[in-house]
């Protein structure tokens, strides 16, 4: 995002264009542009701190440190359409929470609450339901 400055940009369309060019599915796009602000001069600019985001890219992506485990019923949810969670997530997950679900939302990406909303609600139910 920092190399996107929309402080160049005069409309929200503009930003989207040039996100295009890395994200090219409109629904990432239009997460990001929900970032977007109109500062005290008018112009466009990033409502999160890009620089921080930027910076510190490695040390967000690192693994968790953890000692032992939650034993607790857990339940993930993820789209079909997308590998968020991959298989070896999956084994790490059963690791960290053994008696984890891990329910595959069809044609859902990875905004799975707006992809498939009545799936998505069914399934976050039918959890909480269990004894």
């Amino acid at each position: 995002l920092g190399s996107i400055a929309p402080d160049q940009c005069h409309r929200r369309e503009d930003v989207d264009r040039a996100l295009a060019k890395y994200f090219p599915d409109a629904s990432v796009r239009a997460f990001l542009l929900k970032n977007l602000k109109r500062s005290s001069s008018g112009h466009l600019a990033w409502r999160v701190n890009v620089a921080s985001l930027e910076s510190n890219h490695e040390r967000i992506l690192e693994g968790q440190d953890t000692l032992g485990s939650f034993v607790g019923s857990t339940l993930f949810v993820r789209g079909q359409v997308r590998d968020y969670i991959t298989p070896t997530d999956a084994g790490d997950i059963i690791t960290l929470f053994p008696k984890a679900r891990i329910v595959t939302i069809p044609n859902a990406g990875h905004w799975i609450h707006a992809d498939a909303p009545t799936h998505f609600a069914t399934t976050v139910i039918d959890f909480l339901r269990l004894p």
